[in-house]
């Protein structure tokens, strides 16, 4: 196995220069203004600082000789932030193109209407947004030397394919994915109707990796290897695509 450099980032101003040079890595040239789907997965994180034990290697032992009695321990409760691989990839997609692209996100974001907490951190970095059920929750308790993610996934094995057509509509749906120069589908491990035997982009006779065929098929269109067709997601056969002429 090779050797790996590893860093901590305690924080985000150091990692601004880390920022900048996956930004220059990753800009490619591209006319006019990309437009495509994400999702599908959304979380609410609270964050949650152990105060003593300040550290993971304390805190195993500790609980450890608790067990089968009880104990307590001081923490600071540091606040909610939205989550989801989803979620914070489509953020993170708007910042690194410079706000320069379009993004429909399509995810867990509450049952019935999309949460203030998603509202304010994707409404302004987003084309639309859509919620197709509630959202997970994950208490994360941080160490100095690590954390702990508690994860409440219930709510993840509410994104079906069913509920999705029922927040978006088929209408609106093709109509996105007509002018979609990219698909993003993040999180699949942790939503357990995707999966098969149940499919989310998998229905009638549509194959359950098509996504990921999709989501290839974008890279190359990106990188100028394949000719840009708006039927692309229609292509469940997987014929030949149209070679862009270099």
């Amino acid at each position: 196995m090779s050797n790996m450099n590893h860093a901590i980032y305690r924080d985000v101003q150091s990692l601004a220069p880390v920022i900048e040079e996956f930004k220059a890595k990753t800009a490619v040239t591209v006319s006019g203004r990309l437009s495509g789907v994400c999702g599908f997965d959304g979380f609410i994180d609270t964050f949650v600082r152990l105060l003593s034990p300040p550290s993971m290697a304390e805190f195993g032992p500790k609980v450890a000789a608790a067990a089968g009695v009880a104990a307590s321990y001081p923490v600071r409760h540091l606040g909610d932030k939205f989550g989801g691989n989803g979620p914070l990839f489509v953020a993170a997609l708007y910042d690194i193109y410079s706000g320069q692209i379009d993004a429909t996100y399509i995810g867990a974001m509450g049952r019935g209407e999309v949460l203030p907490i998603f509202q304010a951190a994707l409404g302004g970095k987003t084309k639309r947004l859509y919620t197709l059920a509630a959202a997970a929750q994950t208490t994360c308790l941080e160490f100095t030397d690590g954390k702990i993610m508690l994860n409440d996934m219930a709510a993840c094995g509410e994104v079906t394919w069913q509920g999705l057509l029922a927040s978006v509509g088929q209408t609106a749906l093709d109509s996105e994915l007509k002018v979609a120069a990219y698909i993003s589908a993040v999180n699949w491990g942790k939503l357990p109707q995707v999966g098969a035997p149940a499919k989310l982009l998998g229905y009638e006779g549509v194959p359950n990796d098509h996504y990921l065929w999709l989501t290839g098929q974008a890279g190359r269109i990106l990188r100028g290897e394949v000719v840009a067709d708006i039927e692309l997601y229609r292509n469940t056969s997987r014929e030949s695509v149209k070679t862009a002429k270099k």
